[in-house]
C-alpha cells in the first residue's frame, strides 16, 4: 500500500534537465553506465544488486530488488526517471507514471546493446560528449577484437556452466557467449534454443568440451570439482585440467560499460 502523503500527480511526467534530472537504476549494469558517463550526482536509488563503483554508490539508497521496484520507497525519493532494462510490471509501470516518473525502458542484454545503452544515458542526463566518446572507443575496441578472435587466437570448444549439479548453460545469443566468442572460445551449445537451459551429463560427456568455463563459485581450483566425479572426470577439459573461473564474474556476466575488461579477462583465461 502507497504511503497516505503520497498523491499522483495528473500531468505528464516533468522533461527534468541536467542537474534537474534524479535518477533511480533498476539493472546494475544501467546503474554502471550512469556513472561512467560521468552522471553519478544524478543518482537517488539503486537495486541492491548494484555495487559498482562501490565509492560513487556508498550513499546511494537500496530501494529495488533487480528489476523489482518497491514503489513506496520510488516514489517518495521523487525521481524523474526509472531505468530499467526488463519491462516493469504494466501496474507498477503506470502508478509510478501517475506520480510523474517516468519509466524509461533500455534494453542492456548484448554487446550491441551497450553502446545505445550508454548513447540514451547521455541524452537523458546530459552527458552526451562523455557517453559519444565512451559508446564509440568500446564499439571499435569490440569490432577489432572481433577480428583478432577470428584471425589470431587459439578456438577451443567451450562448455559455459551456471550449475554443476543440475547443469545449466547458455545457447549462443547470450551475453555471455559473445564475450567468450571474442577470447576465442567456441560454444559447444550453439544448438541450443533456449538463452539459458539445463542440460544432462549424458549431453555434456557427448560434447566433451576442451575447456569449461565455470560461472560460479567453488572453493579451491575448480577442476577438483569435477576430478572425482562420475562422468564428469572422463571429459577432455577435466582431464588435461582446463576447467576456470573468472576472477571477477561481474566483468564477464554484466553488460555494461567495463565489456572491454571482460574481453581481457575472459581472453586470459583462454589464451594464457
Amino acid at each position: 500500500m502507497l504511503c497516505a502523503s503520497c498523491k499522483p500527480l495528473q500531468q505528464e511526467a516533468p522533461q527534468a534537465q541536467g542537474e534537474n534530472v534524479r535518477i533511480i537504476s533498476t539493472a546494475p549494469a544501467l546503474t554502471e553506465i550512469v556513472c561512467a558517463v560521468g552522471a553519478a550526482a544524478t543518482l537517488v536509488g539503486r537495486t541492491d544488486a548494484c555495487d559498482y563503483p562501490p565509492e560513487m554508490l556508498r550513499d546511494i539508497p537500496a530501494v529495488s530488488k533487480f528489476a523489482a521496484p518497491n514503489l513506496e520507497q520510488v516514489i517518495a525519493l521523487a525521481p524523474t526517471y526509472l531505468l530499467e532494462s526488463f519491462l516493469v510490471d504494466p501496474l507498477k509501470r503506470s502508478t509510478l507514471e501517475s506520480f510523474g516518473i517516468h519509466v524509461e525502458h533500455i534494453p542492456c542484454d548484448r554487446m550491441a546493446d551497450i553502446p545505445v545503452a550508454i548513447r540514451r544515458i547521455g541524452e537523458i542526463t546530459l552527458h552526451r560528449d562523455e557517453a559519444e566518446a565512451l559508446a564509440g572507443k568500446i564499439e571499435g575496441e569490440l569490432s577489432l577484437r572481433g577480428a583478432e578472435a577470428k584471425e589470431q587466437l587459439r578456438h577451443y570448444r567451450t562448455l559455459l556452466l551456471f550449475d554443476p549439479n543440475t547443469p545449466v548453460t547458455c545457447g549462443p545469443n547470450t551475453f555471455v557467449s559473445e564475450i567468450v566468442a571474442l577470447a576465442g572460445g567456441i560454444n559447444v551449445a550453439e544448438s541450443l534454443k533456449k538463452e539459458y537451459d539445463n542440460v544432462s551429463l549424458e549431453w555434456i560427456v557427448e560434447q566433451d568440451p576442451e575447456l569449461i568455463i565455470c560461472f560460479f563459485q567453488s572453493h579451491g581450483e575448480p577442476a577438483e570439482h569435477f576430478k572425482g566425479r562420475m562422468g564428469w572426470k572422463e571429459l577432455r577439459a577435466v582431464r588435461e585440467g582446463r576447467v576456470l573461473t573468472p576472477l571477477n564474474l561481474d566483468l564477464v556476466c554484466r553488460p555494461g560499460p567495463r565489456v572491454l575488461e571482460g574481453v581481457r579477462e575472459m581472453r586470459r583465461l583462454l589464451q594464457e
